[in-house]
């Protein structure tokens, strides 16, 4: 089975199941396969039989997540979070979240020179890799602002 048709496997027979990787080089070994229920297998080419591990792992779990999303929230429509889902700041909280603290730095004077074009590239390039959700982009923004009035209180 390929990864698509073993979610789709997973789906049509629920209950307790478990994926099992073997090593990147060789996968399981003929024991460790004989204690499996079923065995599936990622499609590759003969000229680069092996993956590496992690990226088995991701395709596995996106084809899980394709069957699975929709059996755990049916009464939401496709793409729309079930309440506490993680929902990532969208692209203009983002640049909100980047312009209150660039702000506040300012205030604190770390722009009295180049350099805000920068540390705002800076921010909005990690904000976007760490996927903050609004939560932690609002904590974030009260440390900073936090950390300027007690600056400025002295």
């Amino acid at each position: 089975m390929t990864p698509a048709e073993t979610a789709a496997y997973l789906e049509e027979y629920p209950g307790p199941a478990a994926l099992v990787f073997g090593n990147e080089r060789t996968g399981l070994d003929d024991e460790e396969i004989d204690l499996c229920n079923m065995a599936s297998h990622i499609p590759v080419d003969e000229n680069f039989p092996s993956l590496n591990l992690s990226h088995a792992v991701q395709i596995y779990a996106y084809e899980l997540f394709k069957v699975l999303r929709i059996k755990t929230s049916p009464d939401c429509p496709d793409g729309e979070p079930v309440k506490g889902q993680w929902v990532p700041l969208d692209q203009e909280a983002a640049e909100g979240l980047v312009r209150e603290i660039m702000d506040n730095l300012r205030i604190l004077g770390f722009y009295k020179k180049i350099g805000r074009e920068e540390q705002e590239r800076f921010f909005r390039d990690i904000f976007s890799r760490a996927s903050l959700t609004e939560r932690e982009g609002r904590y974030f923004s009260s440390i900073i602002a936090r950390a300027v009035r007690l600056a400025t209180k002295k």
